[in-house]
């Protein structure tokens, strides 16, 4: 790949922080040349309890 690249790396807390990232460095290189590699800490949703076999 020829040009500016924007590797973005690092923890971010809010799914709003990742399109801030993306859309600051997509102005500076180009949407074209950012790479994300973001990690989160979302809280996951716990899956339902098993129910047992009366219901």
């Amino acid at each position: 790949m020829l040009g500016p690249v924007a590797l973005l790396e690092g923890y971010i807390t809010k799914p709003a922080d990742r399109e801030k990232a993306i859309a600051l460095a997509a102005m500076i290189v180009g949407s074209e040349n950012v790479q994300d590699r973001l990690l989160s800490h979302f809280p996951t949703q716990q899956p339902y309890p098993k129910m047992d076999q009366n219901g």
